[in-house]
């Protein structure tokens, strides 16, 4: 029977934009399953406010990677990556693997694929009922338990960074002690509390009718009624312990009365009355208990989610990590032979600013398989000054590997990327490349269809011939728009074996 070995990090005090590097020791004495092992970052997300309305708030987290609001894949948190044993020395050593994998990423996942990793993701969307999940949040839609902040852990498989350990058994008496090293990049990764409220006034969730004062004020007012009859608590946006910023607007000409409350109790009315399907809010506080409210008076009631105040902190810490290694119970002898693999050895250089025009000669080492050309500004594979009037042409070793320029975004285009990851033993199931957005204000399927929020990721890909000896790859692109070339890397993918 299959166990689970849990290794702590070589480095056990946190990482941050100082503290980047995380190692891990993978003893000899068992036969791992390395395809579905991984490295689990253990987070947390922690935000403060000025304490008033009920004591501390609970707030929905939206965050960026690299400054952007997209969805990175988890990978995208380690920017090099080596592993080696005791036995056989360098199994792997990859630079820049967020690059390559967050960008190949777009093309091996779907779209159901894409979203069904959300539970996972730090970066995450729009769920499809317009409420802002998080991995770092336990949001209570019913009852009287209030939502909380939650110890996120955040995977990465190892499968992601290596092809090697895309294999089920890895015997570590025939390799020895193994060693894993990480350079990580957590402090690209920024969280924020969220400023949404489309999701609350979508379809007038926000509507809570009409409420008239009694006559004198009391403190009888503390329940809120949506007008709207929700299909299912999927679908409110309302949590316990959220703050809403309360409207009560005077039907006739008047000054309407706003109040800040927190949610301490959630109602999903379920009697067959004419309230059936509608949602009750208990409040920390009565509303409408004094001036400027007015006395047997009618108010329009709204309400939106109440931004964080000052003073107030949201603090993002990173305090360890953890490979958690599966250890397979009745081994197969998989690994009893030298097995083939590949991985990728890189090659970066600038560009030549903002000419239109670049030419520039690569090494090709031996046994190399194929080529990845990408363009990060930081991480993902996006340069917009590469459009479709953009256009390259390779040439390996003195012969054309095309008998034309090919443009961007072309069938063409797409077909040399879907022939040489489908040569790279990768199962292609979407040419889109999109990395979708997870901007607030819209919803999951605009999230992954706009083209203005999106990323294009750009890249060339090319199966080479292996050689028993170096070659010269020659890389020429023309109609580079503003901006320039700046920074390329060649991405070349070794056949070898251990």
């Amino acid at each position: 029977m299959d166990k689970v070995v849990k290794i702590q990090s070589l480095q056990g005090s946190g990482f941050d934009g100082v503290r980047r590097l995380c190692e891990f020791d993978i003893p000899s004495g068992g036969v791992y399953d390395l395809s579905s092992s991984y490295v689990s970052l253990v987070a947390n997300v922690e935000t403060t406010d000025d304490g008033n309305n009920g004591g501390q708030g609970v707030y929905e987290i939206k965050s960026t990677f690299d400054s952007k609001e997209n969805v990175f894949p988890t990978v995208s948190f380690v920017k090099n990556a080596h592993m080696s044993c005791a036995k056989h020395g360098q199994i792997a050593n990859v630079r820049k693997i967020d690059t390559l994998q967050s960008t190949l990423h777009q093309y091996t996942k779907s779209f159901q694929g894409l979203a069904g990793e959300e539970y996972r993701t730090p970066t995450n969307t729009m769920s499809k009922q317009f409420t802002r999940n998080s991995i770092f949040r336990e949001l209570h839609k019913e009852g009287t338990t209030e939502s909380a902040s939650k110890r996120a852990h955040i995977m990465i498989p190892l499968k992601d960074m290596f092809d090697y350990c895309n294999y089920p058994e890895y015997d570590s008496d025939r390799h020895g002690a193994t060693r894993l090293n990480l350079e990580l990049q957590v402090d690209k990764f920024v969280a924020s509390t969220s400023t949404d409220d489309n999701h609350f006034s979508k379809v007038d969730r926000n509507d809570f009718g009409d409420i008239t004062t009694p006559n004198p004020l009391d403190n009888s007012i503390q329940t809120l009624t949506t007008v709207y009859k929700f299909r299912s608590l999927e679908e409110s946006p309302y949590f316990v312990g959220m703050k809403i910023d309360i409207t009560a607007g005077i039907v006739a000409p008047g000054t309407p009365v706003t109040e800040t409350r927190k949610i301490t109790g959630i109602r999903y009315i379920s009697d067959g009355s004419a309230d059936n399907k509608k949602i009750e809010l208990t409040l920390n506080a009565p509303i409408l208990t004094a001036a400027p409210a007015v006395a047997a008076t009618t108010y329009s009631m709204t309400a939106n989610p109440t931004d964080i105040t000052a003073p107030s902190t949201v603090t993002t810490t990173f305090s360890s990590a953890e490979l958690i290694l599966r250890m397979v119970g009745s081994p197969q002898g998989l690994d009893a032979q030298p097995r083939p693999y590949q991985t990728y050895f890189s090659e970066e250089y600038q560009g030549n600013g903002s000419n239109p025009s670049h030419q520039y000669q690569v090494n090709i080492e031996p046994n190399c398989s194929g080529v990845y050309i990408m363009y990060p500004n930081e991480v993902l594979s996006e340069n917009n000054a590469l459009t479709g009037a953009s256009s390259y042409r390779l040439r390996h070793n003195d012969m054309d590997k095309t008998n034309r320029n090919v443009n961007f975004f072309t069938p063409i285009h797409k077909e040399r990327i879907l022939m040489t990851m489908s040569n790279s033993g990768y199962n292609v199931k979407s040419l889109m490349g999109l990395v979708p957005d997870s901007k607030e204000d819209g919803s999951q399927q605009n999230n992954y269809q706009n083209t203005t929020d999106t990323i294009d990721v750009k890249m060339i890909a090319c199966p080479l011939k292996p050689m028993s000896d170096y070659s010269l790859l020659q890389v020429n692109h023309e109609g580079i728009q503003a901006g320039g070339l700046n920074r390329v890397i060649v991405y070349k993918e070794i056949q070898t074996a251990i």
